[in-house]
């Protein structure tokens, strides 16, 4: 894992952990869950404690018929009714959340192995750069004449020559040109 990447992940981290991020949400989506079965819960234990009353019978007005049924029963029904939709929708949502996020993930993970694997191409390019180049100035340093085979071949060096107490002077080259300088 690049050190690009392991700084983008704590960057992330850092931002949600600043703005509280993803983790109020889960905690505001975990408080919804617990109200809504506490109310679940208390609309149970009611029904349970007054089922009599619930379950007396009485006469509804349906406009062209009449129906005899009891009024708790069927209000009762009537909120399960009401509720199953929405139970429905809420956990088809959270599931979508949960499969999206399962998506995205892979997605992230795939392009990090990808700019992983790019950033050591281009490190492995840049050592064998570094080599090829250590290479060529070695052989240069390889094909350079020796400061012995320099004086019997009667060329000063022109790195100049070190006196005892003196600094070190660069001696004039020994060539045509360098003799026509010195001449003049």
């Amino acid at each position: 894992m690049s050190s690009r990447t392991r700084q983008a992940r704590l960057s992330v981290t850092e931002h949600n952990n600043a703005t509280g991020g993803h983790c109020t949400m889960k905690r505001f989506n975990t408080l919804l869950v617990l109200v809504t079965l506490l109310l679940l819960t208390a609309v149970a234990a009611l029904a349970v404690l007054n089922w009599p009353t619930l379950s007396a019978a009485a006469t509804w007005q349906l406009g062209f018929t009449e129906v005899e049924w009891p009024v708790g029963t069927a209000f009762l029904l009537l909120a399960a009714v009401l509720f199953a939709p929405l139970a429905v929708a809420y956990l088809r949502h959270v599931i979508g959340t949960m499969i999206e996020t399962r998506r995205m993930l892979i997605e992230v993970q795939r392009l990090q192995k990808l700019a992983d694997q790019a950033e050591a191409s281009r490190i492995e390019g840049l050592r064998e750069l570094i080599s090829r180049e250590f290479g060529r100035v070695h052989a240069r340093l390889d094909a350079l004449p020796t400061a012995e085979a320099d004086m019997s071949s009667g060329i000063t060096p022109v790195y100049g020559i070190v006196d005892e107490g003196k600094a070190p002077v660069a001696a004039a080259p020994t060539t045509a040109l360098g003799r026509w300088f010195r001449a003049a």
